[in-house]
């Protein structure tokens, strides 16, 4: 691991956006970055394995390679069948394009989306009284069935906020604003795991991870923003007993992906999606 200055060292990302690695983030990254010398070390494919590469590091798996060290085919289809009740390659094809939905999130992206729109729509500042304000919203807009769903998930996202601005990867005064990094992260494992199980050839498994890749540059701009994402929804995505830890173990290995010199987040530019005005009109909100 590299060693840091004393107070916090800069991380210049491949697209040329610098960005202050504080001293709490740096201490956290206590993981191994792998790669496998024969994989993807360049390019869209590069791009989209990078995008797991934090759970990598936090699961011993090499940020490029298909392998799931230590799982068998018996043990890949086993963990499809009782996890996702995947159990051929058409329902691992079905069950891959919901995870590949944006709106499979649900919920808890949706109230992330909405109080990013009310943080621009005042000036970006969050309001003390965010969730009252978006209550009103959800009254006016008819939408009274979401009110319950609104108070249960609110406080799990103020504490993830917390989490993140103590652990570094937020400034104080941000808020995550998408876990679109988690839904492609997680993509990424369902392709290792579709290939180990037999269930996706050379076609499915390069169309599954690009298709990651153009999911998560719709909801991130950079490796900071997808870190932020991807350790935010693991927590958030979560049962609530296992948040802590799942965050703990992605903060590990994002901060690991920040600060390693031979990172692929140091050394590939992150995928970028076209974005117009039309596209930001039809996703905002009044309020």
């Amino acid at each position: 691991m590299t060693e840091l200055p004393e107070r916090y060292s800069q991380l210049r990302e491949a697209d040329d956006v610098a960005w202050t690695v504080p001293p709490s983030l740096a201490a956290a990254a206590s993981g191994e970055l792998r790669a496998e010398p024969r994989g993807a070390l360049y390019g869209e494919t590069a791009q989209a394995f990078a995008l797991d590469a934090p759970m990598s590091v936090a699961y011993g798996m090499r940020w490029n390679s298909l392998d799931l060290p230590g799982y068998t085919v018996y043990d890949a289809r086993l963990a499809l069948s009782a996890d996702m009740e995947v159990n051929d390659p058409d329902e691992w094809v079905a069950y891959l394009g919901r995870v590949l939905d944006p709106a499979s999130s649900g919920d808890t992206e949706a109230i992330l989306q909405v109080r990013a729109d009310l943080i621009r729509a005042c000036g970006g500042e969050l309001p003390a009284g965010w969730v009252a304000e978006m209550h009103d919203w959800l009254t006016r807009t008819d939408q009274d069935g979401a009110h319950d769903r609104l108070d249960e998930l609110a406080p799990a996202i103020t504490e993830v906020d917390r989490w993140l601005t103590e652990s570094g990867l937020l400034s104080p005064g941000s808020h995550v604003a998408t876990v679109t990094g988690y839904q492609a992260g997680h993509a990424i494992y369902m392709t290792r795991l579709g290939a180990k199980a037999g269930y996706a050839d050379h076609a499915a498994v390069t169309q599954a991870l690009l298709a990651a890749r153009d999911l998560v540059a719709t909801g991130c701009a950079s490796w900071h923003e997808h870190a932020v994402s991807l350790v935010a929804g693991a927590a958030l995505m979560a049962r609530t007993d296992h948040a802590r830890t799942r965050f703990d173990a992605a903060v590990s290995g994002a901060a690991t992906c920040l600060i390693d010199p031979d990172s692929p987040w140091r050394v590939l530019r992150f995928p970028i999606a076209d974005i117009t005005i039309d596209d930001l009109e039809e996703q905002s909100w009044d309020f």
